[in-house]
């Protein structure tokens, strides 16, 4: 977790010095959130010397960062008196949403506003931290949707994605999770279609138990630069066999079968075609 510390020296008018710290420290990261949880403090000390005033005087802390690229308050206390070697503190916890790609720099600025004109309290003056890397929040492709289908139609994924990792699909049935696979050209969020071979469509229905349904889960994965898998977004969905199957006898009990004819010496989806009306029509 980050952490970050600087200090500098205010003086009096009458040539007291004060030290003003700025400091931060990252306690957590949300993933899901994109977000660091961050405490801000501003800390002014006094060692040789002291004040005390009818007037208040402020002590701020801030956070700035290279995403909202502005000075969001945090905490503030008043002060009206400091006593020799002591200190006092303004101290808060916030929430900081990191850039798309998970990336997120940063800074504590404290500042002191004098109030009244006591020649021991300290001049007015800041100081922060100087520019600072939090975690970096690994930003993992996510399937925001797939899509149910039928054994004619293609599945389609609905991806959010950073350019950050390589992208693998997969179509998962049956207890096999590398069943259908793809790895995508795009690093970005897309929508992309799965084209299905016949193939893949005929393993498909060989999953299904009653010959109308396949359950089905469409994956999303991150990879690494070696092409492995270690990050998965998925989502359940249902492929519906329109085509009719027909039953035959395999190793003694029927099951359902699809029909392949075999043309120029590959094996082709073969469509039934039934006779209504004294015309030829594709079965549905």
């Amino acid at each position: 977790m980050a952490s970050a510390s600087n200090s500098v020296t205010l003086w009096s008018n009458g040539g007291h010095g004060y030290t003003l710290n700025a400091s931060f420290w990252e306690n957590s990261t949300s993933t899901s959130n994109n977000t660091s949880n961050i405490t801000c403090k501003a800390t002014l000390t006094s060692s040789n010397a002291s004040w005390s005033s009818s007037y208040n005087s402020t002590l701020t802390i801030y956070w700035h960062d290279n995403r909202e690229n502005y000075d969001r308050y945090v905490a503030s206390i008043n002060l009206s008196s400091l006593g020799i070697g002591a200190s006092a503190s303004a101290q808060g916890t916030i929430n900081v949403t990191h850039n798309d790609d998970g990336s997120l720099s940063g800074y504590a600025y404290a500042y002191f506003t004098k109030g009244g004109t006591s020649s021991y309290c300290p001049n007015s003056g800041g100081v922060t931290n100087g520019w600072t890397a939090l975690t970096k929040i690994n930003r993992y492709p996510v399937l925001n949707s797939g899509s149910n289908f039928t054994d004619r139609t293609n599945p389609v994924y609905d991806i959010t994605a950073y350019g950050t990792y390589n992208i693998r699909v997969k179509l998962e049935a049956g207890g096999n999770t590398s069943l259908i696979t793809r790895n995508l050209s795009s690093k970005n969020s897309q929508k992309y279609t799965l084209v299905l071979t016949d193939a893949e469509r005929k393993l498909l229905r060989s999953k299904s138990a009653d010959g109308k349904t396949v359950a089905v889960t469409e994956t999303v994965c991150a990879l690494d630069s070696n092409n492995n898998e270690i990050n998965w977004s998925f989502k359940n969905y249902t492929m519906t066999i329109v085509r009719k199957p027909v039953k035959v006898m395999r190793n003694g009990s029927w099951v359902n079968a699809f029909p392949y004819v075999r043309v120029n010496g590959q094996w082709k989806e073969a469509k039934p075609y039934i006779r209504v009306n004294g015309s030829w029509k594709e079965e549905k």
